[in-house]
């Protein structure tokens, strides 16, 4: 369908789509793509081939076929409780891996999509990259945490752990 700004022009659903800078997705019941906007691929998701997705790629494709075996069965879990239960979930946190093995978490909305009859044939969803959000909170945690172990006279020993593993916790993509 086209959305006109009354002036004879028009854009179509797919290009607003497109422009959404957030991952947005539209699945089967059976968790197969039917579209997604570029966002999506650019999240550098690679087929179980080895090969990066593009959209055209992932149409047809389930999560299975490129993310992480438990995280694709987490995903699909929730995707299940949707349909049967034709409730959407909105702002949902979830805990993905990038390729390299980093923490990524997404904050997700899915809906369920029904017909006439009130009976789901698909999800559509959006998501949300708040991996830095997430750091930035467990930054504020730790370092609240680390001033109170100082306050109350923990051991220095204790405090230095405390602190390398805050800073640990911190750092992405090293190597040794």
């Amino acid at each position: 369908d086209d959305i006109t700004d009354g002036k004879n022009k028009s854009t179509s659903l797919q290009t607003l789509i497109a422009w959404v800078s957030d991952v947005l997705w539209v699945k089967y019941v059976d968790s197969k793509f039917l579209l997604v906007n570029e966002s999506t691929s650019a999240e550098k998701v690679f087929l179980a081939t080895g090969e990066l997705a593009t959209r055209e790629s992932l149409i047809g494709k389930i999560d299975f076929s490129f993310y992480h075996p438990e995280v694709a069965q987490e995903f699909r879990n929730v995707e299940i409780k949707i349909i049967e239960s034709g409730q959407r979930m909105v702002d949902l946190e979830e805990l993905n891996f990038e390729r390299n093995g980093n923490k990524k978490w997404i904050l997700s909305t899915k809906i369920p999509l029904s017909n006439d009859d009130g009976e789901v044939f698909g999800l559509i969803g959006i998501g949300r990259d708040i991996t830095e959000r997430k750091k930035d909170d467990s930054l504020r945690a730790g370092q609240a945490h680390i001033l109170e172990m100082i306050a109350t006279n923990c051991p220095l020993k204790e405090i230095l752990d405390q602190l390398v593993h805050l800073v640990e916790t911190q750092l992405t993509d090293i190597t040794s």
